[in-house]
């Protein structure tokens, strides 16, 4: 029972974020228009945003406890747990400057992977099609 819990907090969490996250890209579309180079790199930074502002204010760690995957997976989760790395480290003794450093890296290391898998599937899109 608590794995059906799981994946039905998952599905619920998670399509909630992509709702948010259409409407910020609906609204970058409104502002910027819709052939604007800005609008993906627009609707990151405000999910991202959201993401990080719910977690310094204690409220995504509680929408991941509902959400679990689902919370975890879009951007704003990407957010969220770099806020937490930075926050941890601080708690743990490091100086300001290191734990955003920790943070940069848990980023750099999460987005590095996908660029590669992306160019790596496009590559093989390529040589197949």
């Amino acid at each position: 029972m608590d794995s059906v819990k799981a994946l039905v907090g998952s599905f619920i969490v998670g399509g909630i974020l992509a709702m948010v996250g259409q409407a910020f890209m609906s609204i970058a579309v409104a502002v910027l228009g819709p052939d604007s180079f800005f609008l993906a790199a627009t609707t990151l930074v405000g999910v991202g945003l959201v993401g990080a502002v719910l977690f310094v204010f204690g409220v995504y760690q509680k929408i991941e406890q509902v959400g679990g995957f689902g919370a975890a997976l879009p951007f704003s989760g990407l957010a969220a747990a770099v806020a937490g790395t930075v926050v941890r480290a601080k708690e743990d003794g490091a100086a300001m400057g290191a734990s955003m450093l920790a943070g940069v890296k848990l980023a750099a290391w999460v987005l590095g992977t996908g660029s590669l898998i992306v160019v790596i599937v496009g590559l093989v899109a390529f040589l197949i099609g």
